[in-house]
C-alpha cells in the first residue's frame, strides 16, 4: 500500500494490511507522546510500529514479535525505511516463548475471527493472520495482562465491542480506557 502520507510497505503476497493498521498508529498517537520500551504483537510487516514512530517522529525502543518467518524479510525492508529505526528491533517467535516483561506501551492487530465459527482460507499465512482459537485469544490477553508494565498502555484494533471486550478481559487485570468506532473496527485504549 502507497499513499502521499504513508511508507510504501513491502508486503507478502498473502496478507496486506490495511486502512486499520494506520487507524490503530493514529489512535495510539494521538493519546501517548512516548514510551520507555514498546511491543507489538503479531506484527506481520511491522506498519503499526512504524507508523506510530513516523507519526511520533521519534527514535523510540520498540520490540516487533512475529511468529510467521515468512515476515521477516519484510520486517527488515520496512524497518530499513524509517528514518527513526535504531531503537526497533523485530523477533521472529510466538509470545509463549517471548519471556520479557515491563513494556509501558503495547500494540496489536490481532486475528478478528475465531476458528470455531469461521471459514478457513486456503492459504494457511493468510488464515494465521486472520483466525484463532479461543484459547489462543485468552491466551493472547494474559499475555497482554503480564507483559504490561504497572500503568502501562495497550492499544487494540478488534471486531469485538466493547461489551465482548470487557467480558473477555475478566481474567485479567487489563481495563478498558477509552474506545472509538471507525468502519466495523474497534479501537481500544487498555490500562491495568
Amino acid at each position: 500500500m502507497t499513499s502521499k502520507n504513508y511508507l510504501n510497505y513491502s508486503q507478502p503476497s498473502f496478507y496486506r494490511f490495511n486502512e486499520d493498521s494506520i487507524l490503530l498508529a493514529k489512535f495510539t498517537a494521538q493519546r501517548i507522546t512516548s514510551f520507555q520500551k514498546g511491543l507489538e504483537l503479531g506484527a506481520g510487516s511491522g506498519v503499526v510500529s512504524i507508523e506510530l514512530l513516523n507519526i511520533l517522529k521519534m527514535n523510540l525502543p520498540i520490540t516487533l514479535l512475529e511468529m510467521n518467518s515468512k515476515f521477516e524479510d519484510y520486517l527488515k525492508s520496512n524497518i530499513k525505511e524509517l528514518p527513526y529505526n535504531e531503537k526497533i528491533k523485530y523477533l521472529i517467535t510466538n509470545w509463549n516463548d517471548f519471556n520479557d516483561r515491563n513494556f509501558d506501551l503495547i500494540l496489536s492487530n490481532p486475528p478478528y475471527f475465531l476458528v470455531e465459527n469461521s471459514r478457513e482460507s486456503l492459504n494457511k499465512d493468510r488464515d494465521l493472520c486472520r483466525r484463532w482459537s479461543e484459547a489462543c485469544e485468552m491466551n493472547f490477553y494474559k499475555h497482554l495482562d503480564a507483559k504490561l508494565d504497572k500503568n502501562g498502555n495497550v492499544f487494540l484494533c478488534l471486531r469485538k465491542s466493547k461489551l465482548e471486550l470487557e467480558e473477555v478481559l475478566m481474567s485479567t487485570s487489563l481495563k478498558i480506557v477509552e474506545s472509538e468506532k471507525h468502519n466495523g473496527m474497534m479501537l481500544f485504549h487498555l490500562r491495568n
